[in-house]
């Protein structure tokens, strides 16, 4: 199965369904994790599926699924040449179609291991799926536990009930010898319950085991939404770094206003005969002296502090385009007065639902530092499902 996924994932959900009937079955549900070379993994929860599986999924990691049980038909194949997934399917099930079956295989020695299920089935179960948790990769039957098995030296290796033979750095051939042991993995031991989850994911970061699927397309579609998914998060993070940036940019000009009022004093006093010079420089100095007392750039750690717990509480969602403190309206060389937003942050960003922007707006007047806060702007582009908006902060200065 080609994925086509280019941006790293650290964390997948490892969703195991088996069926022990038509009308019941029970999953298993992990997260598994990929730091460097390491993978490591832990169990959300499991239990008999009942009710629907929505309120498992907490963050919106992308899913990995394996399908099992008595609704999963499972057969290894001799003698297939050239093998596609029509020919496989009907060598698996007579007379069956690939719009009424969904299909996997995988070589094993001279034949193959096929796995199919019946698409209405898959489909039920992928309605109890959050649209924010992107099934990237999908493996039906037990075929995926040989990746186990190819991490390990031996040439036999048992892995939950299959006992694995390998030639060639390849499955060979299998027996089914029921066990309920623990396998070994380096200084990771991993449990039964565990097993067929682990191997899902550990074949969706390797690719360890070439599998050929009827979903493939699907897959590659799915891949490239989590890989979209993925660039945008990079994106917002970017976001946040110019922010950063121009906070630090902003306060390197407080300093340099500071050294030029420092000058303009110093040459003030030594140039008392130059009544219109000094009159020049006392306004630019009063403009300064004003813009650094009415907006509270200097006070640095408020500023700081701010931008932080915006950052911070920004959901996923939402891409912050702009933070701007104490707006200043014109410039020191008018004649006109400066006239500041005192005390006021503007946060300018983009979100495609406007209830996500109204959440986190409610969030942000719990902080102890905010008196007043509102939407003062909200505006769709229909070109491209964003909605930029503009919400107007009003602060106290007070430090949570």
């Amino acid at each position: 199965m080609k994925r086509g996924l280019s941006i790293s994932v650290k964390n997948v959900y490892a969703l195991e369904v088996n069926f022990s009937s038509a009308d019941e079955a029970s999953y298993h549900l992990e997260i598994v994790s990929k730091k460097g070379s390491q993978i490591s993994a832990r169990t959300v929860h499991s239990g008999p599926l009942e009710k629907p599986l929505r309120k498992l999924f907490k963050r919106d990691y992308p899913l990995v699924l394996i399908l099992r049980g008595n609704q999963v038909v499972t057969r290894k194949l001799n003698n297939i040449i050239d093998p596609t997934p029509k020919l496989v399917l009907n060598a698996l099930l007579s007379n069956s179609d690939l719009d009424v079956f969904d299909l996997q295989y995988v070589s094993l020695g001279s034949g193959l291991l096929a796995s199919a299920i019946r698409k209405d089935r898959l489909n039920d179960l992928l309605q109890n799926i959050p649209r924010k948790n992107i099934v990237v990769d999908t493996y039906i039957g037990d075929g995926v536990l040989g990746s186990l098995a190819l991490l390990k030296e031996e040439d036999k290796v048992q892995v939950h009930q299959y006992l694995f033979s390998k030639k060639n750095d390849q499955i060979d051939d299998f027996l089914i010898e029921e066990s309920h042991a623990e396998l070994e993995l380096g200084d990771d031991r991993i449990t039964p319950e565990s097993i067929p989850c682990y191997s899902a994911a550990l074949n969706y970061y390797t690719n360890i085991m070439e599998m050929e699927s009827s979903m493939d397309e699907q897959m590659i579609v799915n891949a490239s939404e989590q890989k979209d998914k993925q660039l945008f998060i990079t994106l917002k993070i970017a976001g946040l770094l110019m922010i950063l940036v121009s906070i630090l940019g902003n306060m390197y000009v407080v300093d340099e206003l500071n050294k030029e009022i420092q000058s303009a004093q110093i040459a003030q006093n030594d140039k008392l005969d130059k009544i219109e010079h000094n009159k020049s420089l006392s306004e630019q100095i009063s403009a300064r002296q004003q813009f650094l007392n009415l907006s509270s750039m200097h006070l640095q750690g408020s500023f700081a502090y701010y931008a932080d717990a915006i950052a911070a509480s920004t959901p996923s969602e939402i891409l912050l385009t702009n933070l701007n403190f104490d707006g200043l309206a014109g410039n020191f060389k008018s004649k006109k007065q400066l006239k500041f937003s005192k005390n006021t942050v503007e946060i300018s960003g983009q979100c495609k639902e406007a209830q996500i922007v109204n959440n986190w707006l409610d969030t942000i007047k719990t902080y102890a530092w905010v008196d007043e806060a509102v939407i003062s702007n909200y505006e769709e582009d229909r070109r491209s499902n964003f909605s930029e908006f503009t919400i107007e902060l009003k602060v106290n200065g007070v430090l949570e």
